[in-house]
């Protein structure tokens, strides 16, 4: 898994095949629950990354009963809500209405668990995703979201993603 840690977090690297078999075969196993649920976060930047839209899909339905839930890692890391991480594999499938919905929803659980770092790394997710939903108004409304986003992360020391480098990790 190490070598999937670090192709996330370097632009420009490829996994290597057994580690995305072992992926595969993690996301594909449903009697894996125990594993899949730690391993969420990594997944479902893993689908983003690869741009798999069939596993990102999959992984989506799999999450969606736990949207209400945080991923918290025995009290460890917080990885945010399940909200976030299923706007992101809405996004990897460019299902834009879902991927703002879920954007949206955990920017308000970010807000009301006190996460100043992933409001603003959803709200940069929710902007990107506003301008690929290409609505009318949702120019404008995307470049307040990314002002926004820019600011609190630059006041946080938190490092958002452009579209070009790996996903984002608090």
């Amino acid at each position: 898994m190490r070598s999937a840690v670090v192709a996330l977090e370097t632009p420009g690297a490829t996994l290597d095949s057994q580690v995305l078999r072992t992926v595969r075969d993690l996301m594909d196993d449903e009697g894996s629950f125990e594993w899949w649920w730690y391993l969420t976060p990594m997944l479902v930047h893993l689908c983003a990354r690869l741009a798999d839209r069939g596993r990102a899909q999959a992984l989506y339905e799999k999450l969606l009963p736990w949207a209400h839930l945080d991923i918290v890692n025995e009290v460890v890391a917080f990885h945010g809500s399940v909200q976030h991480h299923l706007g992101v594999l809405a996004a990897s499938c460019r299902n834009w209405p879902a991927a703002v919905e879920h954007f949206t929803t955990a920017i308000d659980r970010h807000n009301a668990a006190g996460s100043p770092p992933w409001v603003a790394i959803t709200t940069a997710e929710l902007a990107r995703a506003i301008e690929q939903r290409n609505a009318a108004g949702d120019a404008q409304l995307c470049l307040t979201l990314r002002h926004s986003a820019r600011e609190t992360a630059a006041a946080l020391g938190v490092y958002l993603r452009d579209d070009s480098a790996a996903p984002v990790r608090p």
